[in-house]
């Protein structure tokens, strides 16, 4: 619930040397000039499949959960 309230409220921390340092050690180009609104659809080859999986048969996604627990 915590972080669920901070996004609600659009809650934006300074940039602070650790958070510009994580920042240049996570992302293959600089932070502030990623186009995020393009980049959206840009996942995991994995995460792609899964969107997939979901647009399938109710049925279906019940029995991959279902297999996917055991």
């Amino acid at each position: 619930m915590p972080m669920s309230y901070i996004y609600g409220k659009r809650f934006v921390c300074p940039i602070t040397p650790l958070i510009r340092d994580l920042r240049e050690e996570l992302f293959i180009q600089p932070y502030d000039e990623s186009m995020w609104k393009k980049s959206r659809h840009k996942c995991a080859k994995v995460i792609r499949i899964l969107s997939l999986i979901e647009l399938c048969h109710d049925k279906f996604m019940k029995i991959i959960n279902f297999l996917i627990k055991l």
